[in-house]
C-alpha cells in the first residue's frame, strides 16, 4: 500500500467538496461506512449471524471491498489533517505491517473496528489505516486488490463529481 499514493488522489476527491468535514463528522463517517462492511461479511466465509436461512448464506466479495474502500477514503481524510507530517514513518510501519501474519478473525471482527474509531477519534490515524490493513489482511484483501478497489473508487468518484 502506497499511502503517499493513495493520499494524493484522495486530496485530488477533496478538490471537488463544498467543504471538509468536522471531526465529529468524520468519525460518523467511518462508523457507518464500518457498519455497513460489516453488513456486507454477515454471511458466506466470514459471517457472523447464527440466524439466516440457508437462501442467505453468501456474501458478494465485490461488495465487501467497496465497502472497505470506502473505510480507506475516511481515513485518508482524518490522516491528511492530522497525521500527514510523519508520512515517510508511517509508511515503514505499513511496509513492516504488510509482511506480518493478519490477526485472529475474532480481532478483525470484534476488535478492529473499535480500533479504527479509538484512535481516529484521538486523530491517530496511521493507526486507524493500520487497524483498517488489519481487518482487510483477516477479510482476505491483498494490497492489488485494495490497489485496483481504490483506483476504481477514486475514477467512480470523479465520474460523479464532474459529470
Amino acid at each position: 500500500m502506497n499511502l503517499e499514493g493513495f493520499m494524493m488522489k484522495q486530496v485530488e476527491l477533496n478538490e471537488y467538496l463544498d467543504n471538509s468535514p468536522t471531526e465529529e463528522q468524520l468519525v460518523a463517517a467511518i462508523t457507518a461506512e464500518l457498519g455497513e462492511f460489516m453488513n456486507s461479511v454477515k454471511y458466506g466465509k466470514y459471517g457472523w449471524v447464527w440466524w439466516p436461512r440457508p437462501e442467505h448464506k453468501t456474501s458478494d466479495r465485490n461488495e465487501a471491498l467497496g465497502e472497505f474502500i470506502d473505510i480507506l477514503h475516511f481515513l485518508l481524510v482524518g490522516y491528511e489533517r492530522f497525521n500527514k507530517g510523519a508520512m515517510p514513518y508511517h509508511q515503514i510501519m505499513i511496509n513492516e505491517f504488510l509482511d506480518a501474519p493478519p490477526p485472529s478473525f475474532q480481532e478483525a471482527l470484534y476488535d478492529h473496528p473499535f480500533i479504527i474509531l479509538k484512535n481516529a477519534r484521538e486523530r491517530r490515524y496511521h493507526l486507524a489505516i493500520m487497524g483498517w490493513l488489519a481487518m482487510g489482511k483477516v477479510f482476505g484483501f491483498d494490497e492489488k486488490q485494495i490497489d485496483e478497489g481504490f483506483a476504481r473508487s477514486v475514477e467512480k468518484n470523479l465520474d460523479r463529481w464532474t459529470a
